[in-house]
C-alpha cells in the first residue's frame, strides 16, 4: 500500500498552529526547500501516525495536544482514506473509507459504527472503544474487519531514519541471551541487531548483496561480519560477547570496525542493511530518510541516491527523502520533487502533480534542478495557483 496524500494540522485555534497542506506523494519522493520550511517535520508527522497505528504510542502520550490527520492511500487500485482527530489525550473523531464508502466512524466518546463482514452478509454494527485508543487498532479482526489490515501493515512497514544522526555507530552490542526475540528493524539504532538476524536467516546471500551495494557506493569490501571491536578497549569488564560491525576493506590489510568507520560510511551501511534485508524478505517498506546524503561526499551521495531509487522500483517500496543539498537535488529527477514553502505556520508542497505547468515551464529553461530554488521559480506559478492561497 502506498501513501498518496497527507494533510495535517496541530494546535488549531492557538498561536502555535502548524499545518501541512495536501502533500501528494508518488513511489519516489524528495522533499526540498529552504531551511525551516518543514521538511523534517513533515517526515516526523507521517512517522507519528504510524506509531499510533502500531500502538507504539497512544493519544494519551500527548496530553493537551490537539492534532488532526487526513491521509489517502492506494491499495492495489483501491482508494483508502483515513482521518483521525486527537484532542485532550483522546480521540475526538476517526473515520476510514474504501473507495468513498465509510466503513468505520467513531466520535469523541469512543462510540461508533464499523462494517462487519460476516454479520448478515455484511452490515454496520455499533461498538464502543476507550477514548484513548484508536478504533483502527482496537477493532482489528481479520474475519469481521479485514479492510483494516492494509492500514496496520503500512504502519508496520514504515521506517524513519535521520541520516545526519549516528544511527547506532556509537553503540556496542552485548550478546547474552542467545534465543532473544527478533529485533525491531524500525529502530534507527538497530543496525547490528538487524544484520545479525538477516545473516541467520539468509546467510551468505544477505552478506553478498550488502557487499555489492556498498561497492556501488565506492566502498569496496571483501567481507563484513559481526565481531569484537578492534579499535576500542573496554576499561570495565562487561559480561557477554561484545560485538559490532566489522568490515574488511579491499584496499586495507587490517579490519575496520564500526567505531573506526567514517560517519558517512556507517550511515550508508546502516541504511543498506535494511535494504538488503527487505529485498530478500520480499517486504515492501515505506522508507523515510531525513537529510539524505549528509556526511557523504558528492560522488557517494549521488550513488546512494541511485541505489535507493533502484531498490524502490525493484521492490515497490515507497521512498520519501528530504534534503537541501544541491548535489542531491540535481541528481533526483524533478518529477520526484516536492518543494515545501512556508507562510507562517502554513506549509504547502508544490510538485509536478499539483503544479505541472510550473514544472514544465522550468524544464524548458535548461537549468539544473537546484536553480528551481535558487531562482525562486515558485514565485512564477500561474495566477490560478496564487488564487488558491489567498
Amino acid at each position: 500500500m502506498r501513501l498518496e496524500s497527507i494533510r495535517y494540522t496541530e494546535l488549531e485555534n492557538t498561536d502555535q498552529k502548524w499545518t501541512l497542506e495536501d502533500l501528494t506523494l508518488g513511489l519516489i519522493n524528495v522533499l526540498v526547500g529552504k531551511n525551516a520550511t518543514g521538511k523534517s517535520r513533515a517526515l516526523k508527522v507521517i512517522h507519528s501516525l504510524a506509531e499510533l497505528l502500531r500502538n507504539d504510542r497512544r493519544p494519551s502520550s500527548w496530553p493537551n495536544f490537539d492534532c488532526s490527520y487526513c491521509l489517502g492511500f492506494d491499495e492495489e487500485g483501491k482508494r483508502l482514506d483515513y482521518q483521525l482527530e486527537i484532542a485532550g489525550s483522546g480521540v475526538r473523531r476517526e473515520s476510514f473509507r474504501v473507495n468513498g464508502k465509510e466503513l468505520l466512524a467513531r466520535g469523541d466518546q469512543g462510540e461508533g459504527e464499523i462494517w462487519a463482514e460476516q454479520i448478515d452478509d455484511g452490515k454496520m454494527v455499533r461498538f464502543q472503544t476507550p477514548v484513548n485508543e484508536l478504533a483502527a487498532v482496537a477493532r482489528q479482526d481479520a474475519i469481521q474487519h479485514p479492510f483494516l489490515a492494509p492500514l496496520a501493515e503500512w504502519a508496520r512497514s514504515l521506517r524513519l531514519f535521520y541520516f545526519g544522526s549516528p544511527l547506532g555507530k556509537d553503540l556496542l552490542t552485548v550478546f547474552i541471551q542467545r534465543d532473544a526475540p527478533p529485533p525491531r528493524d524500525d529502530d534507527m539504532q538497530a543496525a547490528v541487531a538487524v544484520f545479525h538476524e538477516a545473516s541467520k536467516t539468509f546467510g551468505e546471500e544477505f552478506k553478498n548483496r550488502l557487499i555489492g551495494d556498498m561497492g556501488e557506493l565506492g566502498y569496496p569490501l571483501d567481507d563484513i561480519s559481526l565481531d569484537a571491536p578492534v579499535s576500542i578497549r573496554l576499561a570495565v569488564p562487561i559480561p557477554g560477547d561484545h560485538r559490532c560491525l566489522v568490515a574488511k576493506e579491499s584496499d586495507l590489510k587490517g579490519r575496520t570496525d564500526q567505531h573506526a568507520m567514517s560517519q558517512g560510511m556507517f550511515r550508508a551501511l546502516a541504511i543498506l542493511i535494511r535494504l538488503a534485508h527487505s529485498r530478500l524478505s520480499h517486504g515492501e517498506l515505506c522508507l523515510l530518510i531525513d537529510d539524505i546524503g549528509e556526511g557523504l561526499d558528492f560522488e557517494r551521495s549521488t550513488r546512494l541516491i541511485e541505489v535507493l531509487r533502484k531498490w524502490a522500483k525493484e521492490t515497490g517500496s515507497q521512498l520519501i527523502m528530504s534534503t537541501n543539498d544541491r548535489f542531491v537535488m540535481n541528481h533526483v529527477p524533478l518529477d520526484e520533487w516536492s518543494v515545501l514553502e512556508r507562510d507562517g505556520g502554513r506549509v504547502r508542497a508544490l510538485n509536478s502533480r499539483n503544479s505541472n505547468e510550473l514544472f514544465e515551464d522550468f524544464r524548458f529553461t535548461g537549468l539544473n534542478n537546484f536553480s528551481f530554488l535558487e531562482m525562486d521559480f515558485m514565485s512564477q506559478r500561474p495566477v490560478k495557483e496564487v488564487a488558491l492561497r489567498e
